[in-house]
């Protein structure tokens, strides 16, 4: 008898209080908290100083606002607003945005007051972190 009443809990608490899928835990306002560029090196110097510029340019400043409806809205520094439309992979690892463009982002880590990205494809872009703006 207590096996089953054990199993029973289990069962209705793993329903209710299952894992919250990304998608989920991804919806709300983020804001720009760090950007790591791939520049290392002495080569890379001039990159390195960009880096810092658009550093002190986006961070506080560049959010995105994830909807439920897999809608997206993007201010920028300046305060423009673009909107678009986004998606997670079936395996959870990509995080695609398109509004003029389509976008890819590897997912690196997602909680629910962290969103860590990295895009990909891009050449001395290197890992976007964001927090929970909510």
């Amino acid at each position: 008898m207590k096996k089953i009443i054990l199993v029973i809990t289990v069962s209705i608490l793993t329903a209710f209080c299952g894992s919250t899928s990304k998608k989920e835990v991804i919806q709300g306002k983020w804001v720009l908290e760090d950007i790591n560029s791939k520049a290392n090196g002495e080569e890379d110097e001039k990159m390195k100083e960009f880096a810092d510029a658009m550093k002190k340019a986006l961070i506080g400043k560049l959010s995105f606002d994830f909807k439920a409806d897999n809608t997206f809205e993007n201010v920028g520094p300046r305060g423009k607003t673009m909107t678009g439309t986004w998606i997670i992979s079936e395996d959870k690892k990509t995080l695609t945005t398109e509004d003029k463009e389509k976008k890819n982002f590897e997912i690196v880590s997602l909680d629910s007051n962290k969103l860590v990205i990295s895009p990909k494809g891009e050449d001395g872009i290197g890992v976007l972190t964001f927090k929970r703006a909510d």
